[in-house]
This record gives structure tokens, C-alpha cells and sequence, in this order.
């Protein structure tokens, strides 16, 4: 396997999410991240490097990823542009992260856990995904639940895997398109949009969190 980039971001406010109840209904806001981010382009080798540096970036709330590589490996206070002034340029990339949003599984599946993401894998991705090592991350709403209903319905999960060869954004689309014309969000496959791997949170005291912190990311 070659080796790859992978560019951290750090604004100077929290990407952090909010959930409240509002009319009886536990609602979520956009994240709103920082104008101007301190970046840093690094080299990672395989899957267990992206683990260690996802895991780095998960103890930051104003750190998140994007797949573009920076002009210059280390850069202060930059905009998330590949245009004038141009930050970053379009680089492929060995790793990938695919972001399952509402996905249901069989009721005898139980939707945070290890089951429904190999439910996923076997019966959404391509072939090649099947059997592979990969870095789970449950989305900040997956384990959220208020009165007993979730918060957000579903399977909701960030799945990282690292390629044998590098990859464009046009060629992941290309790879995924039936999946993206069946529902499967493309969004991570973009250069400058931020992919959040925190679970850095702000919720009403009356929503519970089902699933452990220590079972929120793993590999």
C-alpha cells in the first residue's frame, strides 16, 4: 500500500453540535465551524496511522479532516479554498470515509451496534469492502435517544477504510455511483468539506446517550 495525506483542521471555536428539546421533540442545529483554520498536511502509511491520527484529532472539538492537501504542509489562519486565495489543492487519497446517514436495518439487528455496520458492508458496499480491516466512528446523534425514540433514526456511522492505491473525488463517485443514485450520501467525497470524526456534543440533560464513550470509535 502507498502512503497518503491526510490534512487536520483547527479552527478557534468548538465544531461541536447542539441537541435540545423544542415542543416536545429533541431537535439538533447545524455545526458552525471557525472562518480561519490552522491546517497541517501529514503522511500516514496504512490504516493503523489513520487510526492513531483520527483518534488525535477526536480530543480537539475544533479539529476536523478534510481530504484536499495543503499548498504547504503546515499553514496559520487559511480558508478551506481551492480557489483564490488558493489554500489547498485536490490530491487523491488512499483512505476513505463513507458516511452512512438513516440507514435502517432488520429489527433483529440492534442499530449501534457492531452487527448493523457488517449488515451494511455486506449488503451496500462493493464487494472489495467485504473482509477488510476498517475504522468504525458513530456519529455524534447515533446513540441519542429521548423518551426512549432516537433522536436521529437509523444507523448512522462513519466507516474509514485505506485503499490499495489512491483515489480522486471523481473516481470515488464513479466507483460509488449506484450506491449515489440509490440514496448513499457522496458529501465526503469532496475536497474542502469538513468531515467530522468528534463526538464533541452540547445536549439537553433529558437526552440519553445508549452507547458507551469508550465503543464510540474503534477499529
Amino acid at each position: 500500500m502507498a502512503d497518503t495525506h491526510l490534512t487536520i483542521m483547527i479552527g478557534d471555536t468548538p465544531s461541536t453540535k447542539h441537541y435540545k428539546i423544542e415542543n416536545g421533540v429533541a431537535t439538533s442545529g447545524k455545526v458552525k465551524t471557525s472562518y480561519y483554520h490552522d491546517s497541517a498536511t501529514v503522511r500516514i502509511e496504512n490504516l493503523c496511522d489513520l487510526y492513531e491520527r483520527l483518534a488525535f484529532v477526536r480530543q480537539d472539538p475544533n479539529a476536523f479532516i478534510i481530504r484536499a492537501a495543503g499548498i504547504h504542509d503546515a499553514q496559520r489562519r487559511v480558508l478551506r479554498r481551492l480557489s483564490e486565495p488558493e489554500n489547498f489543492k485536490e490530491e487523491a487519497t488512499a483512505w476513505v470515509c463513507l458516511d452512512f446517514d438513516k440507514y435502517e436495518v432488520p429489527p433483529s439487528i440492534e442499530r449501534t451496534s457492531q452487527d448493523a455496520i457488517e449488515y451494511l458492508i455486506e449488503t451496500i458496499l462493493p464487494t472489495p469492502f467485504r473482509n477488510v480491516s476498517y475504522i468504525y466512528q458513530w456519529s455524534s446523534s447515533a446513540g441519542l435517544e429521548y423518551n426512549g425514540v432516537p433522536v436521529k433514526p437509523g444507523t448512522n456511522v462513519h466507516l474509514f477504510f485505506y485503499l490499495d492505491r489512491a483515489l480522486l473525488n471523481t473516481e470515488l463517485k464513479s466507483w460509488f455511483h449506484k450506491q449515489i443514485e440509490e440514496g448513499f450520501d457522496p458529501s465526503t467525497f469532496n475536497s474542502v468539506l469538513p468531515i467530522f470524526v468528534g463526538n464533541h456534543i452540547v445536549k439537553d440533560d433529558a437526552i440519553v446517550d445508549i452507547i458507551p464513550d469508550e465503543e464510540k470509535f474503534g477499529i
